[in-house]
């Protein structure tokens, strides 16, 4: 539209410069001017655009390369963020999978299992070991009547019974052999006579059948014969009339093809077609202009809903915008949020691991239970101990000995007191027992040295024997010690203490060697043995050891609770508070073999710093010296006996962490519940914040679509429109071609229907014929048939006849040769029935005079057997009882392993617990990190998208810029060229006044009336339209121009002329023939047009 009014301005200039000539008193030489001005203008314009329209090309490139790298960093952020996310999820489904406070309590819980299967197997062990001693007590027992029953069977060997039996029973067995031979052989011969009889029998009918079956097989022969001469007659029959019949379908099938050659079918299907056509091209075209209608009416209303659906679109679209900055605000709410709450849980996680290790530490402090009754019953003994050793009375020594025995009463059922308690952190520690480290031997000394102080503070030993120290040198001679043990496979459950090695590392460390026994070692031993084990393990065989040494020594005469007790020590001067024992141990396991297997051994080393002391004078007037359990004390401290380590068990210390750790929980639980408080707050906020967003996005998404469809459909809709018009058109053509085919396949009927009746009277002359010759053939076919059918059957007849008559000649042979066999037969066995009859009698003889020998010898035996008897009623009886005991051992050895099986099973799914509780931790740090990662590549993306909506819209506006400026060139340039004609054409104009311009001064006054009366009437568009048609057409000659004025001249002369009118006239021509200008210039510039190509 801005293109033709531009256009219809420059006519109206071009049309203004023309009317001048002819109507006003204006200058040529200013209208000149005028136009030249006008005509110059444009081209200045055309210029100026295209320069501008290079530089917003320019910055549409610039804009286009900007936004298309903004693109690609939102598609990479995009990536980062679905890559991200996929994290976040993968690593929240692992975190859900395995929830920290599961793995947790599945922690606790195999902690539980682990405990209650280490006291299970502790007491396993003692029944183990009980029953394999009443077992061993009892194989001596066994032994014995064993010996008494093999000295009874040598005084019953000594009578010969053994070889009269021995001869008895030969005879027996051999009468017995030989009466069953006999019978045997009487009982083959009987069988063997009856087979002969049979056989002769059969051989006897089998030939009587023979002969009446040839008999059969000639009469079969000759039927045979008679029936193969009536088939070969009635096959000949059959053969003619097949060829008769063949004849005649020949000429059927003849007369078929002619008919089939007049295709009256297909002519008919032709005209049926072209009928048909004909009726679907006049209902096509009918379809067609009711589409072509729907089609304009579907176009209007898709155009409307396409406009409806932008508008929901664009309102769709501010929604998500305003939706995702609240969402975007609640994000980063909730991140801070959640990066407090899960600093929160990591502090609270530490906090609880935390003061659960120091609950363990303080719970597992190594503790030997005493009451009050055994406490004053030690210190009594104690003190008994001491006046005893001061002074070594008769009276003394009486009330030391019942002190002991009091003592002894009030600790028999103390060993439940006290039960083991370890950590969970020693699960994960295994220890070889033959292979200590220095760390794991320090530690499982300073533990038992624990026990033993813990031990002596609960039976108010501290103030008679001071407390255990675990030093260096103690714990070498420990570990040489085991060394030993495990080189001698010392078997200590038999013989207890290996005095030689013990005494041999006693020696060399400065230390007591007693003239018997040994005097350092308390010695704990167990079976089986686990090689590999782990501290949690050990640390309870440990205080197995020590509860059982100090509360169920009975059998070592309590030996080992005086020592570690330091009861021991009283008979030192410096016996007191103030004294120490030097304690080390060392492990080992030694593979016995046997009952026994594999068993594990603990070594305490007990050396008490007691000072040489002389006790007496006794009763008898002796004094008794008690020589310092440190022989050689330079020894003993060049081998760093005295130096002590300080132990790394402290209770005080460990209630104090106790005590922090819980206050730390306490504050980490505070600070967890106002973060989970703060972080459930942000989620739920969050949460409604991205309901509304993807709410938004699905409605934006569905405005969208609509949007999308309702653009398809008004496409759809005005291509549908095209389509239906076109259809109509091709419709009418194909209507008409319709009518034109079906008058030609009417034509092609007629003709095909009077050659059809004429072939259809020869083909059924000729199909009378052929149905007459197939019923004759099928009568001879019957026939021969049934003679083949009697042919077959008399020859299957004579074939089985035959087959029979050869098997009953074979089966007459074969029967010839069985009683023959039969016969031979019969013969072997008469002769075999007299020679065991015959040998049955003689083995008879003989069993009767061995039964006569074998009663002489029992009567001399009897007193001698029935002592056997008794020997073996006693062995049967302690194997019995052995047996029942073997058993109950081997129950109890099945149920320790048992219960070390459970055991293993629960340190193993301990073990599977903890890993699970680490992978589970591990898994909530990975879903942290991924949350982190995903909300800095959100920050990302967002960054991303707000940069390309920018770059869209600059390159929106350079777009905008370009195709404005591509506009004004366009105009531009079509400007230049009305231009260009307006200048010719006001040149023209210019010369053809030069010529006019006397003409007109003659006539001056005449112009002026003429002018005046001009303005009383319109100015028609005819006279226009001829001016500027011969303006744009030829050049203009001064005849033309003349004529012009002379007229307009003539018709104004009649009237006079005012200058009001005049303006109106002006005003009014203008207006009239604007449409005639605009006409004229269209025309000027399409002629322009041409004459450039």
């Amino acid at each position: 539209m801005d293109h033709w009014k531009k256009l219809k301005d420059l006519a109206i200039v071009a049309t203004a410069g023309v009317a001048a000539v002819g109507f006003s008193q204006q200058k040529p030489e200013k209208v000149q001017a005028a136009t030249t001005t006008k005509a110059k203008k444009p081209a200045s314009q055309l210029t100026t655009a295209q320069n501008k329209q290079k530089a917003a090309q320019k910055q549409v490139a610039n804009a286009d390369k900007a936004n298309k790298a903004a693109n690609k960093a939102v598609k990479t952020a995009q990536n980062a963020v679905n890559t991200a996310g996929q994290k976040v999820a993968d690593a929240q489904t692992a975190a859900d999978a395995n929830p920290v406070d599961t793995a947790q309590n599945k922690v606790n819980t195999a902690n539980s299992q682990v405990t209650a299967a280490q006291d299970a197997e502790n007491s396993a062990q003692t029944t183990a070991d009980q029953a394999a001693k009443a077992a061993s007590d009892q194989q001596g027992q066994v032994t014995t009547a064993q010996t008494k029953q093999k000295s009874a069977q040598a005084e019953v060997n000594k009578t010969g019974l053994t070889a009269a039996e021995s001869k008895a029973k030969a005879a027996s067995d051999k009468a017995s052999q030989a009466a069953k031979t006999a019978s045997d052989a009487k009982a083959k011969q009987e069988a063997t006579q009856k087979a002969a009889n049979s056989a002769s029998q059969q051989v006897s009918d089998t030939n009587d059948q023979l002969t009446a079956k040839n008999k059969e097989k000639d009469s079969a022969q000759s039927a045979v014969n008679s029936a193969q001469v009536a088939s070969n007659t009635a096959n000949s029959k059959k053969s003619d009339q097949e060829k008769t019949v063949a004849d005649a379908k020949n000429a059927q099938s003849a007369a078929q093809k002619a008919l089939n050659d007049v295709n009256l079918a297909g002519a008919q299907n032709d005209k049926n077609n072209a009928e048909k056509a004909a009726n679907d091209a006049n209902n096509a075209e009918k379809d067609a202009e009711n589409s072509l209608n729907q089609a304009t009416v579907k176009a209007s209303q898709t155009a409307a809903a396409l406009t409806s659906a932008q508008n929901a679109k664009n309102a769709a679209d501010s929604e998500v915008n305003s939706d995702q900055q609240k969402a975007n605000s609640a994000q980063t709410a909730y991140n801070s949020a959640k990066s407090a709450y899960d600093q929160a849980q990591s502090k609270l996680n530490n906090s609880q691991a935390a003061q659960k290790a120091a609950q363990q530490a303080y719970d597992a402090y190594p503790t030997i239970n005493a009451n009050a009754e055994i406490k004053a019953a030690t210190q009594k003994y104690a003190e008994a101990e001491r006046a005893y050793y001061k002074s070594s009375t008769s009276v003394n020594l009486e009330a030391m000995n019942q002190a002991k025995t009091a003592w002894a009463k009030a600790i028999a059922n103390g060993a439940n007191l006290s039960q083991y308690v370890g950590q969970d952190a020693d699960q994960q520690v295994n220890v070889d027992l033959n292979n200590l480290t220095t760390e794991q031997q320090t530690e499982l000394s300073q533990y038992a040295a624990a026990l033993i102080n813990s031990a002596r503070e609960s039976f108010g030993m501290v103030q008679y024997a001071g407390k255990a120290s675990v030093s260096k040198g103690a714990m070498a001679a420990a570990g040489e010690i085991a060394k030993k043990y495990a080189k001698d496979k010392w078997n200590s459950f038999e013989k207890g203490h290996d005095n030689d090695a013990v005494n041999s590392v006693a020696k060399d460390y400065g230390l007591v060697v007693p003239d018997s026994g040994q005097g350092i070692e308390n010695l704990f031993t167990s079976a089986p043995a686990k090689n590999i084990s782990s501290l949690y393990a050990v640390k309870a065989d440990i205080f197995k050891a020590v509860n059982s040494m100090l509360y169920q020594d009975a059998g070592s005469d309590y030996g080992h609770a005086v020592s570690l007790l330091g009861l021991d020590a009283q008979r030192y001067s410096n016996a007191g508070s103030n004294m120490t024992t030097y304690f080390g141990l060392g492990t080992n396991t030694a593979e016995l073999g046997g009952y026994y297997g594999n068993t594990e051994q603990f070594h305490l080393i007990v050396v008490p710093n007691g000072q040489e002391t002389k006790v007496g004078p006794d009763a008898d007037g002796y004094y008794t010296i008690y020589p310092s359990p440190v022989t050689n004390a330079s020894t003993w401290q060049s081998k760093q006996g005295t130096q002590s380590l300080t132990s790394t068990y402290n209770l005080t210390t460990l209630k104090a962490n106790l005590d922090n750790a819980n206050t730390a929980l306490a504050s980490a639980h505070a600070d967890y519940n106002t973060k989970v408080n703060a972080y459930s707050s942000a989620k739920s906020v969050l949460d409604s914040a991205n309901t509304a967003l993807a709410n938004a996005k699905n409605n934006q998404s569905a405005k969208a679509a609509a949007l999308t469809k309702a653009q398809s459909a008004a496409s759809a809709a005005a291509t549908a429109k095209t389509n239906a018009a076109n259809a109509l058109t091709a419709a009418k053509n194909k209507q008409a071609s319709a009518a034109s085919a079906l008058k030609s396949a009417e034509a092609k009927l007629a003709v095909a229907t009077a050659q059809y009746a004429e072939k259809s009277k020869a083909l059924n002359s000729a199909n009378v014929n052929l149905s007459a010759q197939e019923k004759t053939l099928e009568a001879l076919t019957k026939d021969a048939s049934n003679y083949q059918a009697a042919l077959k059957s008399a020859q299957d007849h004579l074939s089985k006849v035959t087959s029979e008559a050869n098997a009953l000649s074979a089966k007459l042979t074969e029967l010839k040769n069985q009683v023959a066999s039969a016969q031979a037969e019969l013969s072997k066995a008469n002769s075999a029935l007299s020679s065991a009859e015959q040998a049955q009698k003689t083995a008879d003889s003989e069993k009767a005079s061995a039964d006569s020998a074998l009663a002489a010898v029992e009567k001399t035996v009897a007193p001698k057997k029935a002592a056997l008897d008794a020997a073996n009623k006693e062995l049967s009886a302690a194997q019995a009882k052995l047996a029942e005991l073997q058993k109950t051992a081997d129950s109890a050895k099945a149920d320790l392993a048992s219960k070390q099986k459970t055991l293993a099973n629960a340190q193993a799914d301990q073990k599977t617990a903890n890993a699970n509780l680490t992978a589970a931790q591990a898994a909530q740090a990975a879903l942290t990190s991924a949350q982190t990662a995903l909300n800095k590549a959100e920050a990302t993306l967002k960054t991303a998208k707000s940069k390309a909506a920018k770059t869209a819209k600059a390159l929106k506006t350079a777009k905008a810029a370009k195709a404005k400026a591509d506009k004004d060139v366009a105009t531009a340039k079509k400007r230049a060229k009305v231009a260009g004609i307006v200048n010719k054409t006001a040149k023209q104009i210019k010369t053809k006044s030069k010529k006019t311009t006397k003409a007109k001064s003659k006539k001056k006054t005449a112009k002026k009336k003429s002018t005046k009366k001009t303005s009383k009437k319109k100015v028609t568009k005819k006279p226009v339209k001829k001016v500027v048609k011969k303006s744009t057409k030829k050049k203009v000659t001064k005849k033309p121009i003349k004529k012009v004025a002379k007229k307009t001249t003539k018709k104004t002369s009649k009237k006079k002329v005012t200058k009001k009118p005049v303006k109106k006239v002006a005003k009014k021509s203008t207006k009239k023939t604007k449409k005639a200008v605009k006409k004229s210039t269209k025309k000027t510039v399409k002629k322009s047009k041409s004459k450039k190509k």
